[in-house]
């Protein structure tokens, strides 16, 4: 079943691509920190998805996914804290750390439900759109909260 959704799965990747380069090209001509952004924001859109294919691939081989997934993340953290700690970067402040936890938190909570719609059957493509109308609606509540 998922040797199927291959070629599909390869395309969504192929899209990524294709918008990152574009991305990059527009971004030339920006700002050097507007650049960097959106450089970040395609790689991780890129990055994202990338690793979601892989998560159903992997599931589908019979490979333990997400005990691989938890000792990478694991990892991950234990060099962000070591690099944190080597650069002595303060602390957040009590406001900072509620806006951190609540982004974390909802981070989470968003991949965990990609992951998961992946593994009870639905492909990419639905979840890669699903997850562009969330950047969306972002754009606009932003536009509305934050007058950006």
């Amino acid at each position: 079943q998922a040797q199927g959704r291959g070629p599909a799965d390869f395309s969504v990747v192929c899209v990524c691509v294709c918008v990152c380069v574009s991305l990059a090209g527009e971004a030339v001509a920006m700002e050097p920190s507007v650049s960097l952004g959106v450089m970040m924001i395609s790689s991780s859109g890129l990055f994202g998805t990338g690793q979601l294919i892989v998560s159903k691939l992997l599931a589908s081989w019979g490979w333990p996914y997400f005990r691989m997934h938890s000792v990478t993340l694991l990892l991950v953290s234990m060099m962000i804290i070591a690099a944190l700690a080597f650069h002595k970067t303060p602390l957040p402040t009590l406001q900072q750390a509620k806006w951190l936890f609540l982004m974390s938190f909802f981070g989470f909570f968003s991949y965990v439900a990609s992951v998961l719609s992946l593994r009870l059957g639905a492909t990419t493509g639905d979840m890669a759109s699903l997850q562009s109308i969330n950047v969306v609606v972002a754009a606009v509540l932003g536009r509305g909260f934050l007058n950006e």
